[in-house]
């Protein structure tokens, strides 16, 4: 299982539409430049921590 996504894990994935992220220990997300028109899925259980999360690193986008 996932427990962290490293700094600039996204770095020059100017195709990049979706990350879905099935993990639900992930405890720390690295400053990443991820485009906001990306979407990111996550498990319903965890959605308010890794919107938390993915926002402190950087994302201006929705997490669903």
């Amino acid at each position: 299982n996932v427990t962290s996504i490293g700094k600039s894990a996204f770095m020059n994935c100017s195709k990049l539409n979706k990350i879905k992220v099935k993990s639900t220990k992930i405890t720390k997300i690295g400053t990443n430049k991820i485009n906001k028109k990306v979407k990111i899925d996550v498990p319903n259980s965890m959605k308010k921590k890794y919107q938390k999360l993915f926002k402190k690193a950087g994302y201006k986008g929705t997490v669903k």
